[in-house]
């Protein structure tokens, strides 16, 4: 079967109801935080997902599980590697993230993205 015009998703026209979320682990630096994900694609393995994101304020240890492309539609991102160094990222900034990254992640407030991760078997 070739996938048509039908297969293509626009994510402003998606009826995708998110998924909301209270954020609440023993890696989390911060008060717990509420996320919302909408996820407009995923392939039949699941290995490859592409959506929305959108949390509040927060720090929080984080090792990346898979690679991700990501898109801030709103708010500052600050990841800071284990060695200390950091790079922060605003609207409209462009950045992937490779697979096995430890660090930290840090909204600096209400943040939103678009993103697209690979997971491979």
């Amino acid at each position: 079967m070739n996938p048509n015009i039908d297969s293509v998703i626009d994510f402003a026209a998606s009826q995708v109801k998110p998924l909301e979320e209270l954020i609440d682990h023993a890696d989390l630096l911060s008060p717990p935080y509420q996320a919302k994900t909408w996820t407009h694609y995923s392939d039949p393995s699941g290995a490859f997902v592409a959506g929305v994101w959108e949390g509040e304020a927060c720090i929080e240890k984080f090792v990346a599980e898979h690679e991700e492309f990501c898109h801030i539609l709103q708010g500052t991102v600050r990841l800071t590697d284990e060695q200390g160094h950091a790079k922060v990222f605003g609207p409209g900034s462009q950045f992937t993230i490779a697979a096995g990254f430890r660090g930290l992640w840090e909204n600096l407030g209400l943040v939103r993205k678009a993103y697209v991760t690979w997971a491979p078997a």
